[in-house]
C-alpha cells in the first residue's frame, strides 16, 4: 500500500469487526489473524485495484493451470508402503505409462496371474509377463512394457524416498516459481518431520518453518477446515484464496481427509490414486501418477 496511514485506514474497521463478531466472542483465538487479513485484503483489493493482487501473491505463472499446489504427505509423496512393495508399485506405474491402461485393469490382470501360477515361484517381471498375454498385449508392446517395468522397479533405492515422479513435478513448480505447501495429519514433532523430510530427498522442497502445516501443531486434523485455514494464512495465500480459490490445487491420496477438506475451501482437488481407487466423483480429477499431475498443471490456458 502506498502509505502506512492508508493500511491503517483500511485494516482497523476490519479489526475491529472481528473483535465484536459473534463468533470470535465464541471462538477467540485462531480465526482472529485470518480472518482480518481476508477481510483486509478483499478491501485492498477493490481500492487499489487487481494490481495488489499480484503485490501480495506473487508472480502468477503464465503458463500453469494452476498458481498455488499444495500437498498432502504420506501416501501421496512418500509412500505408505514398504520398500518391496515400493519398488514394484514404481514399477507398475512405470508399466501404466507405457501402455496407457488404467491401474484397476492392470491389476486385476496381476491378480489373476497370481491365482493361475498358484504355488509356482515366478520372478516379478514373469507375473508381469504373465499379465500383459491375459491383456492381449502384442510382443513388441509387451517388451517395451517390461522393460519400462524393470526400469521403474529399480529406480527405488532400497532406502526408499519419494514416489517416482514427484520430485520431477517438484522441480517444474520450482522452476514455474508455482508457491507449493504440504498439509500433514501427524502429531510427530516438526524438527522430526524436517530431518525425515530431509532424509526422503524433499527437504529443499518443503520447510516446517515456511511451508509445512502439521495437524498436531495447529490443534485440527485434516478434514477441519482450520488446519487449511492455517496453510493458507502461513504459505501467503490468502490475495489468492479471497480471489480465486479454485487456482489452488490440493493433492492427497484419501478422499474423506483430503478431497472433501480441499473441496470445502473452494479448491481444485487431485486423488491421486496410489491408495484408493476412486472419491467416487468427489475429487475434481482422478490420476495414477505424478505424470499425469505434470500434464494436468502445465496444460495450456484456453
Amino acid at each position: 500500500l502506498r502509505s502506512e496511514r492508508e493500511r491503517q485506514d483500511l485494516v482497523s474497521p476490519v479489526q475491529e469487526r472481528v473483535r465484536t463478531s459473534p463468533s470470535e466472542k465464541k471462538n477467540p483465538g485462531f480465526g482472529r489473524d485470518f480472518r482480518v487479513q481476508q477481510e483486509f485484503t478483499k478491501r485492498a483489493i477493490k481500492r487499489l485495484g487487481s494490481l495488489v493482487l499480484i503485490k501480495i501473491s506473487g508472480r502468477m505463472s503464465s503458463s500453469a493451470k494452476f498458481d498455488f499446489v499444495v500437498f498432502d504427505w504420506k501416501g501421496t509423496l512418500e509412500p505408505k508402503l514398504g520398500t518391496k512393495k515400493l519398488k514394484e508399485d514404481a514399477g507398475i506405474t512405470a508399466v501404466l505409462s507405457a501402455l496407457q491402461i488404467d491401474r484397476k485393469t492392470l491389476e486385476q490382470a496381476l491378480n489373476e496371474a497370481r491365482e493361475s501360477l498358484k504355488t509356482e515361484v515366478v520372478t516379478k517381471v514373469d507375473l508381469m509377463n504373465k499379465a500383459l498375454l491375459r491383456l492381449q498385449v502384442g510382443e513388441q508392446t509387451r517388451s517395451k512394457a517390461l522393460a519400462a517395468f524393470r526400469e521403474g522397479h529399480n529406480s527405488i533405492p532400497s532406502k526408499g524416498g519419494l514416489y517416482e515422479g514427484a520430485t520431477e513435478l517438484l522441480d517444474k513448480l520450482q522452476e514455474h516459481k508455482i508457491p507449493i505447501a504440504l498439509v500433514r495429519n501427524s502429531t510427530l514433532p516438526a524438527e522430526d518431520f524436517q530431518n525425515h523430510v530431509i532424509e526422503c530427498g524433499a527437504g529443499k522442497y518443503f520447510d516446517i518453518n515456511r511451508n509445512v502445516v502439521m495437524s498436531g501443531v495447529i490443534g485440527a486434523a485434516k478434514p477441519h477446515r482450520k488446519i487449511f485455514e492455517a496453510a493458507v494464512l502461513k504459505c501467503g495465500m490468502v490475495a489468492l484464496q479471497n480471489s480465486h480459490p479454485e487456482r489452488i490445487l490440493y493433492i492427497g491420496n484419501e478422499t474423506d481427509v483430503d478431497i472433501v477438506g480441499g473441496n470445502a475451501m473452494g479448491w481444485k482437488t487431485v486423488l491421486i490414486r496410489f491408495t484408493e481407487t476412486s472419491s467416487g466423483g468427489t475429487a475434481s480429477y482422478e490420476v495414477d501418477n505424478y505424470n499425469d499431475i505434470l500434464k494436468l498443471i502445465f496444460k495450456t490456458r484456453q
